[in-house]
């Protein structure tokens, strides 16, 4: 999925004062992490060039809204980029990511949209080397940092947080795919950018720390924890991203990396291990399914077809 490309330096227009950034930030229970985030974000070096930071919250059950406020209060700074948009159930990773980056685009006029999971904190200078990454290239291209998770470095292809966007491409490709909810989410809208000609590049140099899950030890092997409900969302996804997605597929080769290791890791390492076989393999025969196939087919449409303004209901400081 990466495209290395030789460096140039970015025009003085190009990082100029027009130069505007809109996050997204999905968020479910997830409070504390996200006023996390948003410390990271002000002290981005390119800071100043965030126009826009909008907290989807994904119906959260505790009280992560009120701890997100009563941050934004403390800091008017944040409180004035800040948008929150409460969400009335949980639409996903991937449901919340469509309704902020629709937000942006039907309410700010953004140049960039940066994509960032609430577990996620990206270093000081992180934004600073993707732009520069970014106009250092002259084809249209979607720019990626590199993960570190307890100090090692993840090099993961498939990944939303920290997705750097120019929304001309945005326009082009569409929204992520609300009906996927949550896992390979991700590497359907990578399929999507490149059925269309759209490359995802690679900056070590931005780094981002990044949580994948509960990290336990068995048989000496060190191995994330996920709850079952996201096994069925991976095995679903996956079969419809290899027999069902009306662009680019999935390489038969990732397909089956992915279908193996799964199952390895549920049937060896996992705690819950029928809780969660139980889920993948109900997942996987969902994704076959006819009625599965032609909503996934449809939303896919959907997403490419028009950039549509989503009504919010309740959006606040």
């Amino acid at each position: 999925y990466w495209l290395y490309c030789k460096r140039d330096k970015p025009s003085s227009e190009e990082s100029g004062d027009k130069m505007n950034i809109g996050v997204v930030i999905p968020c479910y229970n997830g409070g504390r992490f996200v006023v996390r985030l948003l410390k990271a974000l002000k002290k981005q070096t390119m800071f100043n060039k965030i126009k826009k930071i909008v907290v989807v919250d994904n119906a959260s059950k505790d009280n992560s809204l009120i701890i997100i406020k009563e941050f934004l209060e403390k800091h008017n700074t944040l409180k004035e980029k800040t948008i929150i948009i409460k969400n009335k159930e949980n639409k996903g990773a991937s449901g919340g990511y469509a309704d902020g980056i629709s937000f942006l685009l039907s309410r700010h006029g953004v140049k960039y949209i940066w994509l960032l999971d609430q577990d996620s904190v990206p270093q000081p200078n992180c934004l600073e080397k993707l732009i520069k990454r970014i106009y250092s290239v002259k084809n249209s291209v979607m720019v990626q940092p590199m993960k570190v998770e307890r100090e090692k470095k993840i090099f993961d292809a498939g990944i939303f947080s920290g997705l750097l966007i120019p929304v001309k491409i945005v326009r082009v490709i569409g929204l992520p795919s609300r009906y996927l909810f949550l896992d390979l989410s991700d590497t359907e809208y990578v399929l999507r950018a490149r059925s269309f000609g759209v490359h995802v590049i690679l900056e070590p140099k931005a780094k981002i720390l990044h949580s994948f899950g509960k990290l336990y030890t068995k048989f000496h092997v060190k191995v994330h924890h996920y709850p079952p409900i996201r096994y069925f969302y991976r095995g679903r996804n996956l079969i419809l991203l290899k027999f069902s997605y009306p662009l680019k597929r999935i390489p038969l080769s990732q397909f089956l990396l992915l279908l193996i290791n799964t199952s390895t890791k549920i049937l060896i390492f996992e705690k819950n291990r029928l809780p969660c076989l139980k889920f993948w393999i109900k997942g996987l025969m969902t994704g076959l399914r006819r009625k599965t196939r032609k909503l996934f087919k449809l939303s896919i449409i959907q997403s490419c077809a028009r950039i549509e303004s989503i009504k919010i209901e309740d959006a606040s400081l």
